[in-house]
């Protein structure tokens, strides 16, 4: 599919050409370019010749589909109606061309681009560099704006093709859609479960389809319910039911769909504890952008973008904070006004935060990782794998990860060993590994999810490998494969000592 984006203007009107597959996935840019329009002919002329314009780029690059801007409300109103005219000219266009039409809001563009729908210009323009592989960011600023718009139209022309798909499957048949989910649901299962997993097909227990079956035809009924007693129903009563009705048929069976879906993970919500994962999830604060803290000697919360203003709060590693602005100092230095509960903002330093969307924090997080030791660098390359999944750098981080938790497995046995001696622990007393098992030693890596086996004969912990397995199964080409698969081979045949 060929999309044109389009970023309506009264002097520049900037367009781009995205082509990628249906799913919204996969996409490469085809051309970009710019309609600069002289202030000094008449508007209705510059009208004139954005229309030309566009329509010799529909004839040359023949896309199937046009995203356009939606107008945003300018403080000036003679502003948003010529922009306002500037998109009509644009939608006439692409209807006379027969293209599917897509109209997004500037909010929802950044949302879909950036991950925030206050994002600045420049930040959305640099996604749209790195999701097209481009060296620089499109010039005119126009042209990356609307190259941002056809992108937008890829994710949510994909989403609502499955919307439509999963409506169709729905209402043929809901009973046999709902038992036998793909296979692809499998990986949403928590651990508890595997016993839903059976033959490619997610099998639900025979509550849960019968559940189903009730609800299903719960909801018939009562659909046949209001339509017999539409009729006879009151005045008032017959007015909130065509409402209701006038809303059920605005959405289609996609209600229906929605209904049912949510009843659905309500009943698998409750039918699952929640996995330890969930209960350490950590709560983001409201709004903005998520960073984490990861140099904790920098993390100096304060009341203004100073060094030496008044402390409000020295935050920990590992803290999750959200950006809501950004302010450089004299002093070469920049600072996050960032909030860390509903109640609490403040100035923070930029190097002592991680986020994704920012160039070069993955390599900046991987010298800490690579200057820390034990703990440190353990929860660090964590905090790595968790903020940056993609990123080239993820095979020696996991490296790193596993490494120093083999060498913290050894130094934790050596202490609780000479700790728990045999001297110092009661013979009728608890089982001696139970010891080992509560060792406070143990407790800061609990607390970040971090878990090492215990082997009862040897008193030793150990840990099981899981990162050099995942170098393995991922990087199988990379360099750290092969040191990975050393570190397996002596781990497997390591004698007991």
């Amino acid at each position: 599919m060929r999309v044109l984006g389009i970023d309506p203007g009264s002097e520049t009107t900037g367009w781009g050409v995205v082509e990628g597959d249906g799913d919204g996935r996969k996409y490469h840019l085809v051309e970009f370019g710019a309609l600069k329009l002289s202030t000094a002919t008449s508007f209705s002329s510059r009208l004139l010749k954005i229309s030309r314009g566009l329509e010799e780029v529909i004839d040359r690059l023949k896309p199937d589909a046009c995203a356009i801007e939606e107008v945003f409300y300018a403080t000036n109103p003679k502003v948003t109606l010529k922009l306002g005219q500037v998109r009509g000219v644009a939608l006439l266009v692409a209807e006379k061309a027969a293209l599917d039409l897509g109209e997004y809001s500037p909010r929802l563009v950044k949302q879909t681009i950036a991950g925030y729908g206050n994002a600045e210009k420049h930040q959305v323009q640099e996604m749209v560099r790195v999701l097209l592989s481009l060296k620089a960011i499109p010039e005119p600023h126009d042209a990356a704006d609307a190259l941002a718009v056809a992108i937008c139209h890829f994710h949510h022309a994909a989403i609502s093709r499955q919307l439509a798909a999963a409506e169709a499957r729905v209402k043929l048949n809901p009973q046999v859609w709902f038992s036998t989910l793909p296979i692809r649901a499998r990986a949403s299962l928590p651990p508890s479960q595997p016993h839903f997993a059976k033959g490619g097909k997610i099998m639900f227990p025979k509550s849960i389809e019968q559940s189903l079956e009730t609800i299903l035809g719960r909801l018939s009924h009562l659909r046949a319910l209001r339509r017999r007693t539409s009729a006879a129903s009151p005045p008032h009563t017959a007015v909130r039911l065509r409402l209701t009705v006038a809303h059920k048929k605005s959405l289609g069976g996609y209600a229906f769909t929605v209904n049912a879906i949510g009843l659905l993970i309500a009943m698998l919500l409750l039918q699952s504890p929640p996995t330890n994962a969930q209960a350490r999830k950590k709560r983001v604060p409201p709004g903005g952008r998520v960073a984490v803290v990861v140099d904790e000697r920098l993390a100096a919360l304060r009341s203004t973008p100073d060094l030496r203003s008044k402390l409000v709060e020295r935050l920990g590693r590992g803290h999750l904070v959200s950006i809501r602005g950004e302010k450089p100092i004299a002093d070469g230095l920049k600072f996050y006004r960032v909030a860390i509960s509903r109640k609490t903002y403040g100035w923070l330093q930029s190097d002592a935060v991680v986020v994704p969307w920012r160039i070069g924090d993955d390599r900046r997080l991987l010298t800490l990782i690579e200057n820390s030791d034990e703990f440190d660098r353990i929860v660090r390359a964590k905090t790595f794998l968790d903020a940056f999944p993609r990123s080239p750098l993820v095979p020696k981080v996991l490296l790193l990860y596993a490494s120093e938790a083999d060498d913290v497995a050894e130094k934790l046995s050596q202490t609780a060993q000479r700790r728990f001696t045999r001297n110092e622990l009661p013979t009728d007393g608890a089982p001696e590994f139970s010891y080992y098992l509560n060792y406070s030693g143990l407790d800061r890596y609990n607390r970040k999810g971090i878990t090492f086996q215990f082997d009862r004969a040897t008193k030793k912990f150990s840990y099981d490998g899981a990162a050099w397995r995942e170098i393995l199964k991922r990087y199988p080409n990379s360099p750290e494969a092969v040191e990975a698969r050393k570190r397996l081979d002596a781990m497997l045949n390591k004698p007991p000592r």
